[in-house]
């Protein structure tokens, strides 16, 4: 077995031109590579790497969409338990969806698998949850106000991006069991485990091992604490705090490594399913399995799941052939840092292999006619894209001039009828979604996603 000293191997990887995006102050990092465990934790000042003695592997970070890997885990738990079936619509366990609106597909095949997978079509947030003035409503109100989701993309034709869909599998799960959703995770999956410090809802105790998230102030002049902000009813997309031992655990327990054997919280055949591809792209690049994304790395599969939310952002790989992985947890979101390094870290450790980066569209320069709309966009806490007008087509394109982080970007948008200002998202992660161009103080702006973006 080779010895490797892995925080060379961090530091190599670093100089490899991370300056560019926007930076965290500090990071966390866990390792699991040849049976061996590796931890340590950073601080980056001035675009400059040294070691952080201050936060350890038991430091609390907000997860973010990585607890929709947990969600996906109790889900396949009570269908083992026969309490549901992956097939059935959500309309079976929760009759009053009936009132949803379908401006495309239909409520009738929006079915668990499908919600788990990203294809239900389902929109990415419900009408009433706000990541632009932070506002959230609770599960009741969710519940409540079933009758403004909307079904805006047909099942099954592409990967569709969908908070809404996990907060509503995390109000099934705890419609089946009567129980609460932070207490059934806990009880089921964190604490069999011995996943200490991964929770929905921190204590006082636990809040002082919290580190603090931060942000860019408008255009990334300075670094500012982010506010801390109740999830309420997407704690099912996204609650989740954690740390890089309980997260490498998670890992361990995705390869059934270290006595992390799948039979203490799922059969273990259920967990091989849960790693299968359940939806592969028309390139076969990657794939979309029950909770995790799949990205194709030369020979090797590497599962994937990222996660960003107020103040933080973080990212898990592992590899189920090499039986390896890592995770990378930081203070900084929008921040794209947590995956671009987690890949460029286990690419290394497979033997350099090189990771698969997805083909983008060739876009063209042409004459601007929507000189009034187009231009450069942002959204709080620090999101940029560029809304441009290429060879008689409009697209939200990513600004490497800013922010890294890919949200919306690159989309194409179609105008919808004879209105110039009115547009449907017509592919990437927001397929479906409707935007129209409004204005404030004669500057446009529009909401996509439950963020505002504004033209600078």
């Amino acid at each position: 077995m080779t010895k490797i000293n892995y925080h060379t191997l961090i530091e190599e990887n670093y100089a490899n031109d991370f300056s560019k995006n926007a930076l965290p102050q500090n990071f966390s990092i866990g390792i699991y590579n040849e049976d061996q465990k590796f931890f340590s934790s950073y601080t980056i000042n001035n675009k400059k790497l040294s070691k952080n003695q201050d936060i350890n592997k038991n430091s609390i970070f907000r997860i973010a969409s990585i607890t929709k890997t947990f969600i996906a885990t109790a889900i396949l738990q009570l269908r083992d338990l026969g309490r549901l079936a992956l097939d059935d619509p959500l309309l079976v366990h929760m009759p009053d969806f009936t009132v949803a609106n379908s401006s495309s597909g239909t409520l009738e095949k929006v079915t668990i698998k499908r919600m788990l997978t990203h294809y239900s079509g389902l929109s990415t947030e419900h009408k009433y949850n706000n990541w632009d003035t932070k506002k959230f409503i609770t599960k009741s109100e969710l519940i409540d106000n079933l009758s403004e989701i909307d079904i805006v993309a047909q099942q099954d034709v592409q990967w569709k991006y969908s908070n809404l869909a996990y907060s509503l599998l995390g109000i099934l799960i705890e419609k089946l069991t009567q129980i609460p959703l932070e207490k059934y995770i806990r009880d089921e999956i964190l604490e069999p485990l011995g996943l200490k410090n991964t929770f929905f809802y921190p204590s006082s105790t636990d809040k002082k091992n919290l580190i603090s998230g931060n942000k860019f102030s408008f255009q990334m002049n300075k670094l500012i604490t982010e506010d801390f902000i109740e999830m309420h009813s997407m704690i099912g997309a996204g609650g989740l705090f954690s740390c890089t031992e309980d997260l490498l655990n998670w890992i361990l327990f995705q390869l059934s490594s270290e006595g992390f054997s799948a039979g203490k919280i799922l059969d273990p055949d259920s967990l091989v399913e849960m790693h299968m591809p359940a939806y592969i792209s028309d390139n076969w690049e990657h794939a979309q399995a029950y909770g995790w994304r799949i990205f194709k790395n030369n020979n090797n599969n590497l599962l994937v799941h990222g996660g960003g939310i107020f103040g933080y952002s973080s990212n898990v790989v592992f590899s189920k052939k090499y039986n390896c992985g890592l995770v990378i947890l930081s203070n900084l979101w929008p921040n794209n840092f947590p995956n671009d390094f987690s890949i460029s870290l286990i690419n290394t450790l497979l033997d350099n292999r090189n990771h698969i980066i997805l083909d983008k569209p060739n876009y063209n320069s042409s004459k601007n006619n929507y000189m009034n709309i187009t231009g450069t966009y942002f959204a709080e806490p620090g999101l940029y894209l560029d809304l441009k007008y290429v060879n008689d087509e409009f697209w939200l394109l990513n600004n490497d001039n800013y922010n890294q982080y890919k949200m919306h970007a690159p989309s194409k948008l179609s105008l919808v009828g004879d209105n110039k200002e009115d547009f449907i998202v017509s592919s990437g992660r927001a397929k479906g979604e409707k935007i129209k161009i409004s204005y404030e103080k004669d500057l446009p702006f529009f909401i996509l996603g439950g963020f505002k973006y504004k033209k600078l």
